[in-house]
């Protein structure tokens, strides 16, 4: 667990706990009291945040209860429950109805607002309830016994806390949900102390049977401050300070207990701002969403036994057919400026279904570069897999870090068919693919304002719940592991702008540049900076025996003079090796990163 999230739990459930026993034990009227208490949790609504409101609704409940017996047995024991008095004390009038139905009114409408919860919530949220209303209520029935059984009582309330503590971490599913950023889904089996999933069935306990005595031990000792302070046997008719001197104390105690949970609720309580957004007219997004929506289900180029490498012209002619229209509609809107308008209402869901549309189209578009290829067209082949770059670059604008992801996956899939067709362009077509690219990379979204609008369409869209994820680990959140993605994609962009410049140099000198430097023309005029250096050196350019070696140094920072991974996998996996384009865009290679979807890691 979290040290800020266990911090979190000890402050409300011991400031609403304090809160509870005061509404219990407070000589005011009923109604104001509970109106007063209220009050106190009201900002959760505005949050909204229902779970902790009912959870901690709950754990007052069961302190008001255990006062009220408390009380009972201490008047049974000093015999002084006489019958008229306990029909003065729960004498009825018209105006308590009154007030009793105004309250269960605002319950009312609050219970219809509730959003719909699965059974590891209300276990969780029934058993913090509970377990913490009883721990706190233990800790009052100390603080009743004087002399020397003091001891004994608070060594007998610490051990019941520490025994609700042990039975709330094997029940609790909160903790595990709120550092995911949303509740657990449901697993197979009774989900009490035989759990499964990811959650490890003593995964907290040790956690709550420290969480809960703490509370126990904090309440406690503001109780007992109070008795103190406010005692008549210490009062002194001398002096008018001790009771401002009683009340700062017990303010200021109480305002460091309560400082966490009033912090966070504020901070709840003031999501990050909405980004502003111009939508272009005409959007080019239209055009993409028009795209998709032609396309059919089943489509010959997502099937599992299409191989784009191996497919002959028949089935290329007869894949391609089925997606013409969409592609050349999708075509209408690279040229046009892009952004997406994104919903930042409460409960609105990431767009998963448009996720998969959007992928197809860029196996539409591959295909129909391969068909040109396979026809001896290389003019229309780039043309194809150079609208898949630009495809993957356009569908991402303006969305969120899901998005991205499968802009980038996309955007890879036509720089695989570009990097193909390479020895069959001409220095022109070279020259302006290059040019091409390089304008695509000058107009990309920078990914610090996509991880921001991600972080505030999570605040806004799905609840506190994730946004009390993301400060609890806003380093997790900030999209730093996702942005990588970003760094390899342009790794590999830069990496084609320089092979086309080796191209077209072999082809108008009919041999390979012997350097770097000679490579540098109008059409290069510097070697390109390697995102994924961490000094921001070129990329490395290097003659072989064979050939040459064009190379970024991969993920792990490290020149390892052009050798790729052992495993021949790609280095933007994290493995130690250099970035080459023959190993990226080899089939094998090709095919492993595109059929993994990011969208599984959508929720992280």
């Amino acid at each position: 667990m979290e040290p800020a999230l266990a911090i979190l739990l000890i402050s409300a459930l011991t400031t609403n706990g304090l809160l509870a026993l005061w509404a219990a034990t407070s000589p005011r009227h009923w109604f104001l009291r509970t109106t007063l208490y209220f009050a106190c949790l009201s900002p959760l609504l505005l949050v909204p945040a229902y779970e902790p409101l009912i959870a901690l609704t709950l754990q007052a409940a069961v302190i008001s209860g255990g006062v009220t017996f408390l009380r009972l047995l201490d008047r049974r024991a000093n015999g002084a429950a006489a019958i008229s008095e306990s029909q003065g004390r729960w004498r009825f009038s018209l105006s308590t109805m009154m007030q009793l139905m105004s309250l269960l009114g605002i319950a009312s409408a609050i219970a219809a607002r509730l959003p719909t919860l699965n059974s590891f919530a209300w276990q969780s949220i029934v058993a913090i309830g509970l377990c913490s209303g009883l721990s706190l209520a233990s800790a009052y029935w100390a603080s009743t016994v004087n002399g020397w059984k003091r001891i004994a009582a608070l060594l007998a309330a610490l051990a019941a806390s520490i025994f609700l503590g042990a039975i709330l971490g094997g029940v609790d599913w909160f903790v595990l949900s709120a550092l995911g950023g949303g509740w657990v889904e449901e697993y197979s089996g009774i989900g009490i102390t035989i759990l499964s999933g990811d959650r490890d069935a003593t995964a907290f306990i040790g956690e709550w049977m420290l969480i809960l005595p703490i509370s126990a031990l904090a309440s406690l000792v503001v109780v007992w401050l109070c008795q103190f302070l406010y005692s008549p046997s210490n009062s002194d008719t001398r002096s008018r300070k001790r009771p401002v001197l009683a009340s700062v104390c017990v303010t200021v105690t109480c305002a460091v207990l309560a400082a966490p949970a009033v912090q966070m609720l504020i901070i709840l309580l003031n999501p990050e701002p909405i980004p502003v957004v111009m939508l272009p007219s005409p959007n080019g997004h239209d055009e993409l969403v028009a795209a998709r929506d032609m396309l059919s289900d089943n489509l010959v180029v997502d099937s599992g036994g299409f191989d784009r490498d191996a497919a002959t012209r028949p089935e290329l002619l007869k894949a391609v057919a089925e997606v013409r229209a969409a592609i050349e509609r999708n075509e209408q809107g690279l040229p046009l400026e892009t952004m997406r308008s994104l919903d930042y209402s409460l409960n609105s869901e990431i767009a998963f279904d448009d996720i998969q549309p959007t992928r197809s189209l860029a196996r539409a578009i591959d295909a129909a570069g391969r068909l040109a290829e396979v026809e001896g067209d290389y003019a229309q082949a780039l043309r194809w897999h150079l609208n898949g770059v630009k495809h993957g670059f356009a569908s991402r604008r303006g969305g969120l870090i899901v998005d991205d992801l499968v802009g980038v996956a996309c955007t890879g899939i036509g720089l695989a068919g570009v990097f193909e067709i390479r020895q069959h362009l001409d220095r022109q077509q070279c020259a302006e693919t290059i040019a091409a690219i390089n304008e695509l990379i000058a107009h990309t979204e920078p990914f610090a304002d996509v991880a921001y609008r991600d972080r505030v369409w999570t605040q806004r869209a799905m609840g506190w719940m994730a946004h009390l994820s993301q400060l609890l680990d806003p380093e997790y959140h900030s999209g730093g592991s996702y942005e990588s993605a970003r760094q390899l994609e342009l790794a590999k962009c830069r990496l084609l702008m320089a092979e086309l410049a080796i191209v077209a140099f072999e082809k108008e000198h009919g041999r390979l540049p012997s350097s770097a430097e000679e490579l540098l023309s109008e059409m290069l005029p510097a070697m390109p900076i390697d995102p994924l250096s961490p000094t921001g050196a070129p990329l490395q350019f290097k003659r072989t025996e064979t050939g040459y070696a064009l190379y970024s140094v991969g993920r792990d920072g490290v020149d390892n003079h052009g050798e790729p991974p052992a495993s021949g996998m790609s280095a933007g996996w994290g493995e130690p090796g250099d970035v080459r384009l023959d190993i990226e865009f080899s089939p094998q290679t090709v095919t492993e990163i595109t059929t993994i979807s990011p969208a599984v890691d959508a929720d992280d």
